[in-house]
């Protein structure tokens, strides 16, 4: 594979970690850091000046100082255009006008987050705080688009060499907070249910005359997707107000999980949050129902505190995280579609944990953006393009009552459906 050579003083982790994510992930390609002029100088090939000094400016990004830098602190940012998309560090007598390892750096290791910020009801990091939202790119994957045109501007360039970027593709996930709405749940559960909400449909359900609303698996194993699907499992041994889940001592729920056609993952419950022991003794319980493994994981209700939640997870053996996006608003909460390492800015290290960011979930369009389905569907379909049209990877969610028998979600299974067969 070619190897893109970078001048560059002094590597900092920063910058081992941003390139990485450019030249190792987002365009296909090796890269290597050349800190001696002169080497650089006789080099081949593409090639990028990284630094103050100009003495190389074929290709020359100045660096904006975020990258040399150890500290988290608050960042003046102003917006500016670049080729039809907004950019920040704006930096001069530059081939880009803005320095894009920078500005991806502080977007992809959520820097913001880092910094005092109001938290939402839940105590989650609001989206409105965010400089995607505030500047209008929260719904576009911004680092990959700018991986896109820097990619155009090396090939531009330099001609011998076309380097790449990432292929489309779809990874279809499946969250189980609650697997049934009345089956499975005990007399006392579904007594106090009926006292607060009388129905026909509960009756039925119970005395086998109709299927529970909220089971859609069967539909779910039928469908045809070109990634294994997966789905994380909600098996907190204790209810609560936010984990409402059958318990995983119940039989008919353990075989549930055993036959879904698809992986298997861990859906920590809201209890975790405040004790990572909790998570340990949750993983523990769905391995021993799966036989298997269980290294990956997306948080109940996407609540995530950075960094002391990605710590623990990695503590408790996770290696794969889904959570990168927002429980109130669809959109792109680090600005990029595509897995990456995870930054610890507070230790300065690249860790172990890859994050899938998702951009949709149907929870956030019914309950917080409060669509009807028409322009749910609308949502969804830009993003598969968007996502298509610039070679990214899409991840959605979806949770198996929306997509079950409830009228409450009707029309939602024929949605998903359609939308699965565009792909």
């Amino acid at each position: 594979m070619y190897a893109v050579k970078i001048y560059c003083p002094e590597a900092t982790n920063r910058i081992k970690y941003i390139f990485d994510v450019f030249f190792g992930n987002l365009i296909i390609c090796n890269y290597e850091f050349i800190s001696d002029k002169k080497e650089f100088l006789k080099a081949d090939g593409i090639k990028i000046n990284y630094s103050e000094d100009d003495f190389y400016s074929k290709f020359l990004i100045k660096p904006f100082g975020l990258l040399h830098s150890n500290n988290i602190e608050l960042q003046r940012i102003s917006i500016i255009n670049y080729e039809s998309y907004p950019a920040f560090f704006a930096v001069d007598d530059s081939n880009l006008p803005f320095d894009i390892f920078s500005a991806a750096f502080y977007l992809i290791t959520r820097y913001e987050e880092y910094l005092p910020h109001f938290k939402d009801k839940f105590g989650r990091y609001s989206h409105s705080s965010s400089i995607a939202f505030n500047a209008g790119f929260l719904n576009f994957p911004l680092v990959n688009f700018w991986a896109v045109k820097l990619c155009y501007a090396l090939n531009s360039t330099f001609g011998d060499v076309v380097l790449q970027t990432r292929t489309f593709s779809y990874q279809p996930t499946y969250d189980i907070d609650m697997a049934w709405s009345y089956k499975n749940k005990g007399f006392n559960r579904n007594a106090g249910g009926f006292m607060k909400q009388p129905g026909l449909s509960r009756i039925l359900t119970l005395a086998g005359l109709k299927k529970d609303p909220f089971d859609s698996f069967d539909f779910l194993s039928s469908l045809k997707t070109s990634k294994i699907p997966l789905y994380f499992f909600l098996v907190s041994e204790q209810n609560g107000i936010y984990d409402k889940n059958i318990l995983p001592s119940n039989k008919a729920f353990r075989n549930l999980i055993k036959s879904v056609t698809g992986k298997v993952l861990l859906h920590p419950s809201w209890q975790s949050n405040a004790d990572p022991e909790i998570v340990k003794r949750e993983k523990e319980i769905l391995e021993d129902i799966t036989g298997t493994n269980i290294s990956a994981g997306r948080q109940h209700y996407i609540k995530f505190q950075l960094p002391e939640t990605f710590c623990d997870l990695l503590n408790c053996g996770i290696t794969d995280e889904y959570s990168m996006g927002y429980g109130t608003i669809n959109g792109f909460r680090a600005s990029i579609s595509s897995p990456y390492k995870w930054y610890n800015l507070s230790t300065e290290e690249i860790t172990d944990l890859t994050i899938h960011p998702f951009c949709f979930m149907d929870a956030n369009s019914f309950y917080e953006q409060k669509q009807d389905l028409a322009a749910t569907e609308k949502e969804l379909n830009f993003y598969l393009e968007i996502c298509k049209s610039n070679g990214c990877d899409l991840i959605t969610i979806f949770h198996n009552n929306f997509l079950g028998s409830s009228p409450e979600f009707s029309g939602y299974r024929q949605m998903y459906s359609d939308f699965l067969s565009r792909i």
